[in-house]
């Protein structure tokens, strides 16, 4: 394998739907909350109908560009010799495994997670480190690809 055969590869987007479904259940409980309160309270001369929707609308922006950026930093990468897991925009975490080191890799799907194709790859390592890449595209076909990479080539 030369380093023109390494392979790059990013979380599942189902990282954004997930986060999608935790802000709309915000945006519902702030909708309840707004039908409790009349639509002209104010404390301050500030209507604070109209501020719990900006704070909600903030923190739905922020939260979407922290998933965005979570999955653009993170990246599983297949090289010669070792595997790397990259994560976090904000806060980078970068592990090596090497392939003498490995002793095996597990897949963990819930039966969602199978039906719409993503899962966990979790590396074990020698000693019984532990390194998870979530969200992974197809990780029966990934695992497959990385055994197939860390066998020897004469």
């Amino acid at each position: 394998m030369t380093d023109s055969s390494t392979l790059k590869l990013r979380q599942h987007p189902i990282l954004f739907i997930k986060d999608s479904c935790q802000l709309l259940v915000l945006i519902i409980a702030a909708h309840w909350i707004m039908s409790v309160i009349p639509t002209d309270f104010r404390v301050a001369g500030i209507n604070i109908q109209a501020a719990l929707w900006l704070v909600v609308l903030a923190y739905s922006i922020l939260q979407f560009a922290n998933s965005w950026l979570n999955w653009q930093f993170s990246r599983l990468i297949v090289q010669t010799g070792s595997i790397e897991i990259q994560t976090g925009w904000l806060i980078k975490n970068s592990v090596s495994i090497f392939y003498q080191r490995l002793e095996s890799i597990q897949v963990q799907q819930s039966i969602i997670a199978k039906w719409l194709g993503f899962g966990d790859l979790i590396f074990i390592g020698s000693g019984g480190s532990q390194d998870r890449f979530a969200n992974t595209p197809d990780p029966e076909k990934v695992k497959a690809l990385i055994l197939r990479y860390s066998q020897p080539h004469a």
